[in-house]
């Protein structure tokens, strides 16, 4: 494996593109004449890195905060993901304020990938496409050229999609797909997972009986119904694929690409031109304990995550004067916007069920057990390790799962025409594509997920347990993400404001209410030995007890997005159609913050088919210029 580059391999070096991704700081300047800076090496900031180098006429820097992680078995294997979560050599392990209407859940931290790959190297491994609608409203909100078709192509241009191998044992769990929905030869690996939990196929059966048929294409733009989805996973090799052993390690090799882990961003340096703009000159950041500064000589692109870009742009002086000067920070620009429009997925964590033995049944707990995982890997003449992964999916409307769903509707469009001149301009546009969806009946208002993966604290972890949580898809509620301090260092002040909207809260009751009848359907329901969570006696008579259980037992699905978005900056856009910030001439962002409206599906493939045709703006702003 050719080696990630060393400071000495940097030092005094002239690139054409700075890729930063939270950077450790040193006590000398070194310049780069002609530069981008995406701050990030996770997962958008790799494909830039990537697809940048391309050229061999341009040099181009990767700068990591965290460590490259390259052949971690706690990274690669499907099984042993959990154990990043709060050590603080993978996980960011973020704090969230107490949350007024969710009183347990700033317990929860939201984790977030150190290290190269970004959160890609801890996720759970699922895939999942957007729906049409959902990428078409991009381009609704102001944004040309971002829409569904143009997503579609740069995401198979990402992807490298492995053929199903036949299966010695069919548990009736299918890998349905068309090949024209998917890319075939891009460098992330895809593949439909070969093994499972057992429960898998009777899940889709109950649900089934309860409104929701199995999808026979899941990745062409429809996703109401119920599907196996795709995994970042190399069905040769039995282990995860991140963004960084799908796009960085691959070009290790090129002469012009070097890559530099163990960084940290303080803050973006910026002047003021004479035409009353502002420029990008460089980055400050520190290695080994010293402070460094990267010179600039083109562009920063920063590419930090939904939580570090806004915390990095509010610290470099762009953002809300407000929040700026009483820290000490001088306003370069007035954008009140950053940080803002925060929007993240959230669960119920129920149902819980400890499903029977002797049924085949397998969950992560249970693969601990070197015998048992020996002896499913025998059973079923594999090559590579058993492995259950988070791939059992299905996505329902609201009049799917509820009666009660006109009643809801009805609430909401009151209540949106009652605040309505309260709202800024952005947020009435992303209301009123919401409420399309809402009313359509086509929007995928809620996902059901079955998860077998190691549960800590399990009391009888040899037995097989499966969680099948109802998630919020579309959050109504808005949040925030600020920086309140002006160390670098220090963490932001990120309040989700769950469940502010009461809009949410009742579609989660109502989810989880049609996900019980699922679980207690057959032929799902035979195969449960004991109901853990919320218990067979849980009392679903009243919405006012289903709501306080979901209050208080939500925990986030870690996809925010928003912090950053794209709109136009009458709508209180961030960047623009080109991630261009605002008030700046050449300063970017390219990671999840820009999504200004959040989307159904779990969201690390929409981040790869978006840096995708980031990097393809990026290349064609140079030969225009």
């Amino acid at each position: 494996m050719d080696k990630l580059a060393q400071l000495q391999d940097v030092d005094g070096q002239t690139f054409d593109y700075v890729i930063i991704g939270d950077v450790f700081p040193v006590p000398k300047s070194f310049v780069y004449p002609n530069i981008y800076y995406p701050s990030g090496g996770g997962t958008a900031g790799c494909v830039l890195a990537n697809r940048l180098s391309e050229d061999p006429n341009v040099t181009v820097l990767v700068l990591e905060a965290g460590k490259a992680h390259f052949d971690d078995p706690i990274i690669t294997s499907p099984l042993w993901f959990p154990k990043q979560f709060a050590n603080p050599d993978y996980d960011w392990t973020f704090p969230v304020i107490p949350q007024d209407n969710a009183p347990e859940i700033h317990k929860i931290p939201w984790n977030r990938g150190l290290g190269l790959g970004g959160s890609s190297a801890m996720n759970v491994l699922t895939y999942t496409k957007p729906a049409r609608e959902e990428m078409d409203a991009l381009e609704a909100l102001g944004n040309p050229g971002w829409n569904w078709e143009t997503y579609q192509t740069y995401a198979k241009k990402a992807e490298g999609f492995q053929a199903p191998l036949p299966r010695e044992i069919d548990d009736g769990f299918r890998d349905l797909y068309h090949p024209d929905s998917v890319g075939h030869d891009g460098p992330l690996t895809l593949s439909f997972v070969p093994t499972g939990c057992g429960a898998d196929a009777a899940f889709q059966q109950s649900l089934a009986k309860n409104g929701l048929n199995v999808l026979t294409n899941a990745l062409g733009g429809e996703i109401i119904g119920t599907f196996k989805g795709l995994s970042t996973f190399d069905q040769f090799a039995g282990k995860r694929v991140d963004a960084a052993t799908a796009y960085i390690l691959p070009v290790l090799h090129r002469s012009n690409l070097k890559v530099l882990t163990e960084a940290y961003v303080r803050r973006i340096i910026t002047e003021g031109d004479e035409d009353g703009g502002v420029i990008a000159r460089g980055v400050d950041f520190e290695h080994g304990g010293k402070l460094v500064t990267a010179v600039a000589g083109r562009e920063v692109i920063l590419s930090a995550g939904s939580i570090k870009s806004p915390q990095i742009l509010e610290l470099s002086g762009i953002g809300d004067r407000k929040i700026l000067e009483p820290l000490g920070i001088q306003t370069v620009v007035e954008l009140p916007t950053v940080g803002c429009n925060s929007q993240e997925h959230h669960f119920v964590r129920a149902p819980f069920l400890r499903l029977k033995e002797g049924k085949g049944l397998v969950s992560g707990g249970m693969l601990t057990d070197a015998q048992v995982a020996a002896d499913l890997k025998k059973l079923h003449k594999l090559d590579i390790d058993y492995t259950v992964v988070t791939n059992a999916i299905a996505f329902a409307s609201l009049q799917t799962v509820s009666e009660r769903a006109s009643e809801i509707i009805a609430r909401k469009k009151a209540q949106l025409s009652a605040d309505w001149e309260k709202y800024l301009p952005g947020l009435r546009r992303q209301y009123t594509q919401m409420l399309q969806l809402l009313e359509s009946g086509h929007g995928a208002d809620i996902e059901y997920m079955v998860a077998a993966p190691i549960f800590e604290g399990l009391p009888e972890p040899h037995k097989p347990h499966i969680a099948v949580s109802p998630n919020l898809t579309h959050p109504w509620s808005r949040g925030t993400v600020h920086i309140a301090s002006a160390d670098p260092k220090a963490h932001p002040r990120i309040d989700p404001r769950y469940f502010e909207d009461e809009t949410d809260r009742a579609i989660m009751a109502e989810g989880l209410k049609h996900i019980l009848k699922v679980v207690r359907t057959p032929p799902l329901s035979d195969l449960v030995e004991v109901e853990l969570a919320p218990g067979p006696n849980f009392d679903l008579s009243t919405d006012e007890k289903v709501q306080e259980f979901v209050s208080r037992n939500t925990s986030t699905t870690w996809h925010l997005c928003g912090t950053c978005s794209m709109m136009p900056r009458e709508l209180g856009g961030v960047v623009d159609a080109k991630l261009k910030v605002y008030g700046t001439k050449n300063l970017r962002v390219m990671d999840l913050s820009v999504l200004p409206l959040q989307v159904a599906v779990h969201t690390q493939a929409v981040v790869y088919g978006m840096a995708e045709q980031a990097a393809d703006i990026i290349k064609a702003s140079v030969q225009s210029a």
